[in-house]
């Protein structure tokens, strides 16, 4: 009697066990069968079964297929095969100890049979090997991109390694994000080798995006994920945790030394993990306007469920000298903490985060024209002028505060979603105010916003001023058939209003528009009035007639229509931008 245990491959299945023998054993088979893997990273996985799934009979060696060196010697052979679930592809890269446990029965001849000594004896047995796995793995170098054209530190280049047992080939998609996590490039590459160390060389140009483009990405901390497909849909990894996320960061200034001359850095950041689990760690880093790692800090790793409400922040206190003008940025790393049912027993890194913190500044000052008792001009249904001046300076308001963009208008360059805009209206509600005193609240938020600055600087912020403008929002009551947008200036403001129609003229809509810069001193009385102040004489200022209300077809537009409002208040915005960071 011998017996074989066999696999039909490294770390495959089906398992066969295989018996060989003659009379007088006259019959084979399996009891159960076992599976237990061998680690201390977690509770060890573990399999029981009773009897084969499957048993036949052989009278000549079986298949090589099934087993490539069969025992001999004997005259009958039985297979029986052990099929354990299906789950190879998601077993851990560890050893596995397979045992059978099986019998055979002997014919003895006893006649007549008795318990002492009967016909037919079962003889107990159990055979084991040990099956190591290797499934798919990704790994992947540096821990994030730097795209800084130029620079000493420049690396855009991913170096990856696809391990397993078997040779196959395997696709391996490639994608890059944004300090926001937005997807700026993502290329798949088929027809990898596995087992292999492949590079993929990041051309610096951004290809994602709506509608799609293809530009240089500007300079800037890129993270990157790589998810591979092997043999089948279920034959998968990544570089990157699908648990864990970082879904939001927040960087503030919050004290200065002036003896050392260190501004203390806040860095805030949420964490989210789908199974409550605390990160393993997290790690801030700060970069520079050179993208030059200049501090760094292990801190916290509390986490949230996803959808949590009111989520808990973790935060760190960095000291930093701001010795450089530019954009700084706060990198946020994290890793999970799943060790137990990764493949290789290896926690995975959450997708990075950077924010970008600011030390470029400037103030907008915003005056909804008339209110209150003074309505303005009433549309061709009604509208009233007072109300869609008031809805169309928020809108503006927030879209400068936000950076809002929308498909196919973005900012000229990558500094301009830096500027922080000190934002004020002259009126935040349906009130009458003079053009005197809405000079008074103008002077006095701009000398609020010089202020500001100064106080910024002496916090140790080498902050940039880029300025402080003032726009007037107003809708026109000009004849019945004109559809138009004016941006008006007294003479000296002509760049600004050059710089917000170029913008604003882009919008498209479903009938042609005229849109026009205006020098007048016509309907100016509230810029004049800044001009007669010392203090306010030299602000850039327009007056922005947004749409013609006695046109029914710009009343809709002023109204809403075609989503018109926000699209101005965007462009708006980006033609602010361009004025002051070309």
């Amino acid at each position: 009697m011998r017996v074989l245990g066999n696999c039909s491959g490294r770390a495959g299945f089906p398992y066969h066990i295989v018996a060989n023998y003659s009379p007088p054993v006259i019959n084979f088979g399996v009891s159960s069968v076992d599976i237990a893997e061998q680690t201390n990273v977690h509770e060890p996985w573990h399999y029981h079964a009773d009897g084969p799934s499957s048993t036949y009979t052989y009278s000549s060696p079986p298949p090589s297929s099934i087993c490539t060196s069969p025992p001999t010697g004997y005259q009958t052979w039985v297979v029986c095969t052990l099929n354990p679930p299906q789950m190879t592809f998601s077993f851990h890269n560890t050893d596995y100890v397979v045992t059978v446990n099986y019998y055979y029965i002997v014919f003895t001849g006893a006649y007549p049979p008795s318990p002492s000594n009967p016909m037919y004896r079962r003889v107990d047995g159990s055979i084991s090997i040990t099956v190591h796995f290797e499934n798919l793995i990704v790994n992947a170098q540096p821990e994030y991109l730097i795209n800084n054209p130029g620079g000493d530190n420049h690396n855009t280049a991913i170096t990856f390694q696809l391990a397993s047992a078997q040779k196959k080939y395997c696709s391996a998609t490639i994608s890059i994000y944004s300090s926001a996590g937005q997807l700026v490039k993502q290329e798949t590459l088929n027809n990898l080798l596995c087992p292999g160390t492949y590079t993929y060389q990041w051309d610096g140009k951004i290809t994602q995006g709506t509608p799609p483009v293809s530009k240089v990405a500007p300079s800037g901390i890129y993270p990157y994920d790589i998810e591979v497909v092997g043999a089948s849909p279920y034959d998968t990894d990544s570089r990157c945790s699908k648990n864990l996320k970082i879904t939001q960061t927040n960087v503030e200034i919050i004290g200065y030394d002036e003896a050392t001359g260190l501004s203390t850095l806040r860095v805030s950041y949420v964490l989210e993990d789908t199974g409550g689990r605390e990160a393993k760690s997290a790690k801030i880093r700060i970069f520079d306007p050179d993208l030059i790692c200049v501090a760094d800090s292990t801190d916290g790793v509390v986490t949230n469920l996803p959808g949590t409400a009111n989520p808990l922040w973790n935060t760190k206190d960095l000291n930093i000298n701001f010795n450089k003008w530019g954009t700084w940025i706060a990198l946020v790393s994290a890793v999970d903490n799943y060790a137990d049912i990764y493949k290789n027993h290896q926690p995975k890194r959450a997708l990075d985060r950077n924010h970008y913190f600011i030390i470029r500044v400037a103030g907008v000052m915003i005056d909804p024209g008339h209110g209150g008792s003074d309505s303005g001009a009433v549309g061709a249904s009604g509208t009233l002028e007072k109300t869609v001046n008031l809805t169309q300076s928020q809108k503006l308001q927030n879209a400068l505060q936000g950076h809002l963009c929308f498909d196919g208008f973005g900012h000229s360059n990558v500094v301009q979603p830096t500027i922080v805009y000190l934002v004020n209206l002259t009126r935040d509600s349906d009130v009458n105010l003079s053009i005197k005193k809405r000079a008074e609240i103008t002077a006095k938020k701009y000398e609020e916003y010089i202020k500001q600055v100064d106080n910024w600087r002496k916090r140790g912020v080498k902050t940039i001023a880029l300025g402080f403008v003032f726009i007037s929002v107003h809708h026109d009551s000009a004849g019945s058939d004109v559809k138009h947008t004016l941006v008006m200036h007294i003479g000296d403001s002509g760049g600004f209003a050059n710089k917000i129609l170029a913008r604003v003229c882009q919008i498209p809509t479903q009938q042609q528009r005229i849109y026009e810069v205006r020098a007048t001193t016509e309907r100016m009385g509230m810029i004049k009035t800044l001009r007669n102040s010392p203090l306010t004489r030299y602000i850039p200022a327009v007056l922005i007639e947004v749409t013609n209300l006695k046109n029914s077809y710009d009343e809709g537009l002023a109204k809403g229509n075609e989503d018109f409002p926000s699209k101005f208040a965007i462009t708006t915005h980006l033609g602010v931008d361009d004025y002051l960071l070309p």
